[in-house]
């Protein structure tokens, strides 16, 4: 009798502390998750800015440059395109990425 409370008892802590580390990692995950919102809604506010530039700003902004903790890159592959693209601070992943269109007369008219 004593060896079987002993077993269950054995169980009970196993299953509860396998239930506990489930919560941690469940929390940990959603930590994860909100910060990776929070960082995708940062970019998109740049995104947004930086899609209103005209032709002289983004031609101010050619290569890549540092936005708090986010990496601008503007490039431009013709003369009427400008390929522009938002990643983490590493620059490993790439968040955001449009081509943009501006016309040669903008410049003529700024």
């Amino acid at each position: 009798m004593l060896l079987e409370v002993i077993v269950a008892v054995t169980i009970l802590s196993f299953s509860i502390a396998s239930t506990a580390a489930v919560a941690v990692a469940s929390l940990d995950s959603v930590r994860r998750a909100e910060g990776d919102e929070d960082a995708v809604q940062r970019a998109t506010a740049l995104m947004t800015a930086v899609s209103m530039w005209p032709r002289a700003d983004l031609d101010r902004h050619l290569g890549m440059h540092a936005q708090g903790d986010m990496l601008l890159r503007i490039d431009r592959p013709d003369a009427t395109l400008y390929d522009v693209s938002i990643a983490d601070s590493t620059g490993n992943t790439a968040m955001l990425h449009t081509m943009l269109y501006r016309s040669i007369a903008d410049s003529a008219n700024q």
